[in-house]
């Protein structure tokens, strides 16, 4: 990808971290009830899972750069609506409503972003390792930039956060707008499809292959885990950790840096322990780092090396399995076969945030939620393990930069 191109997109995921740092906060400090940032964090998934779908196979149908411009418009116009509810001092229930749809369209938007990056990267499969890992290092980059940025200004309230990333968001559309150097990703052949027979033949390739719905078991293991600590991070820094909120932006920000460093060894490790190798060894690091943090969450420090770690292993897994949908993938269905098995892996957060929701009134910990996803990683990844040896050799020598 080329580097201006790399640039914006890192701009529009520091955006989309910020609001991700942002939102739970909002909804937190503005209503002091971790009943209501559990139920945000619902109303946040649950347009995405309807979603979704549709994003993947308009990415497939229309090309990357349509879907970019009105994903970055919609979400400026979002933060701009939340804005507006905080300076007219809303109810508790409508400001949480609120804050859940824009990271309902942030998410989206989010995944609309990382889908067009890998059709971009199938068009031009040259460096397929090296494309991988870089659109990884700029997605944990947002996480650790968007964060620092919201704890550097979070004194300066709501209002400058919300207009940055705004502004944030409607450069990158502009910059889609006039943008020159993009390949052709938009499928003429799917233009007199109907989406019906589209959508059947990305069904068709999902259910085909295992090893594409072993790795969506493995997110969902993966996504309950890190979407509990997401949703109920703010009320354990101040409940358990008896500290101030905004102290939650070093989860996402120590995550961010030691993500950003495992891309960094990434392209070192691969060539040494292959593919297959990389994977198992990070499986067994998030599991150990995840079960550890189970037991230390009173501590700061020791839960946010746990969790930390945890990120760097779940990224290496996570470019294992963006390299191997990228490869199993026919590029026609790419984008709609991948945002299925979003749908599918992400479809456990709004449970998530109603059982978040429904513990909290019946006053039980958090603990169980992330044992059982715990159980859940370390089964789908063994399998993934064993199927990923029989359906595709190791390599590691495209992993550079």
């Amino acid at each position: 990808m080329h580097r201006t191109l790399l640039y914006f997109i890192g701009a529009i995921l520091v955006g989309d971290g910020l609001m991700n740092f942002l939102v739970p906060l909002v909804v937190y400090g503005l209503t002091g009830s971790l009943g209501y940032a559990g139920l945000a964090y619902l109303v946040s998934w649950l347009p995405r899972l309807v979603l979704m779908p549709l994003v993947g196979g308009a990415i497939d149908r229309w090309g990357v750069r349509p879907l970019s411009i009105t994903a970055d418009l919609i979400k400026c116009a979002a933060c701009l609506g939340v804005l507006a509810l905080i300076q007219g001092q809303a109810p508790g229930l409508v400001l949480t409503v609120g804050a859940g749809l824009l990271g309902s369209l942030i998410s989206i938007g989010n995944a609309q972003t990382l889908l067009s990056c890998e059709k971009i990267i199938a068009a031009r499969p040259q460096h397929l390792d090296r494309d991988a890992n870089r659109l990884s290092r700029l997605d944990q980059g947002g996480m650790v930039l968007g964060p620092l940025l919201g704890m550097m200004l979070f004194t300066t309230g709501y209002t400058l956060l919300l207009a940055l990333a705004a502004s944030l968001y409607l450069a990158n559309a502009l910059f889609f707008l006039f943008y020159t150097g993009l390949p052709d990703t938009a499928d003429k052949r799917l233009a007199g499809q109907p989406p019906a027979g589209h959508w059947r033949a990305a069904l068709l390739i999902f259910m085909g292959s295992p090893l594409l719905w072993l790795m969506t078991l493995l997110a969902v293991g993966n996504n309950a885990f890190d979407g509990t600590i997401e949703a109920s991070g703010a009320a354990l820094v101040d409940r358990l950790m008896a500290l101030p909120i905004q102290y939650y932006g070093l989860i996402d920000l120590c995550a961010g840096v030691c993500g950003v460093a495992a891309t960094m060894l990434y392209a070192r490790l691969i060539g040494r322990l292959g593919r297959h190798g990389l994977f198992a060894a990070s499986l067994a690091l998030a599991l150990a780092a995840s079960a550890l943090l189970v037991a230390v969450m009173e501590a700061l420090w020791a839960f946010l090396a746990c969790y930390a770690l945890g990120i760097a292993a779940k990224v290496m897994m996570g470019n294992y399995m963006r390299v191997m949908r990228i490869s199993l993938i026919p590029q026609a269905h790419l984008a709609s076969v991948s945002a299925m098995i979003s749908l599918v892996n992400q479809s456990i957060l709004p449970v998530v945030g109603l059982l978040i929701y429904w513990f909290d009134r019946q006053g039980w910990s958090i603990a169980g939620l992330l044992v059982a996803s715990i159980l859940l990683s370390a089964l789908a990844g063994w399998r993934v393990l064993a199927q990923g040896r029989q359906v595709a050799p190791a390599s590691g020598a495209a992993a550079t930069g």
